[in-house]
């Protein structure tokens, strides 16, 4: 299911980059770290509310590949109270088949941490 616009029945572009055609996938380091901050407010939100929940993001591989983007969405997921982290679950997407497998285990571990 893909997102449209009321009006016009238009696809809303975002996080939907199996819908796009080869070449046009966009960066999608600064979308992975807004939903980061996003789902950890919602999380602050809820235990202020003395209420839990487990709050989903995606998190799209290249975010992870890269040096740079890696290292800005790893600084602030180590930033997260570590008490709501537990409460927290990330996706990966865009992992292609054939992908290398000790390298996804390398960037799940580094998740875990």
């Amino acid at each position: 299911m893909v997102p449209t616009t009321k009006g016009a029945n238009k696809r809303i572009r975002g996080y939907q980059f199996e819908c796009m055609p080869p070449g046009e996938r966009p960066d999608f380091a600064a979308i992975d770290e807004a939903s980061l901050k996003i789902s950890e407010q919602a999380l602050r939100k809820l235990r202020g509310e003395s209420k839990r929940c487990l709050i989903g993001m995606s998190l799209h591989i290249n975010t992870l590949r890269r040096e740079d983007t890696a290292g800005r969405f790893m600084s602030l997921l180590a930033g997260i109270d570590k008490s709501l982290a537990r409460y927290g679950l990330i996706k990966i997407t865009g992992v292609d088949p054939g992908f290398p497998k000790l390298q996804l285990a390398h960037i799940v571990g580094a998740l875990r941490v």
